[in-house]
Order: structure tokens, then sequence, then C-alpha cells
């Protein structure tokens, strides 16, 4: 397990917007030993109804 709507991370170029910390910290350091930036969000009202980070974006 990684961690609660792990999935729901919104990748951009060099960043990987999330909702909050992966439960194996492994993860992370291989995201920083990518030069990844790494940014939690607080999201815990929209995790209410289903939804993250990433489901509060329109993909065009």
């Amino acid at each position: 397990m990684i961690g609660n709507f792990a999935a729901n991370a919104l990748p951009l170029p060099g960043v990987l917007i999330r909702p909050n910390h992966f439960t194996d910290p492994s993860i992370d350091e291989k995201l920083m030993d990518m030069g990844i930036n790494r940014i939690i969000t607080p999201t815990s009202q929209f995790q209410l109804s289903g939804g993250s980070v990433h489901c509060m974006t329109n993909e065009l």
C-alpha cells in the first residue's frame, strides 16, 4: 500500500502534487533522486466526496 489517494496525484514536468504523504518513505526518496519536486496540498474536504488533486483539474 502506498497511501490514500496516491493515484490521485497530479504529475507535472518535474513536480508531483499530491494530497498526502506516501506510506512508504522510499517512494519519496526515489522521487527526490530523480529530481522531482514533491508538493503536498491538503484536500481532505475533496476526499470526502471521493476526489483529490487530480480530480480537481480539467485536462484538455
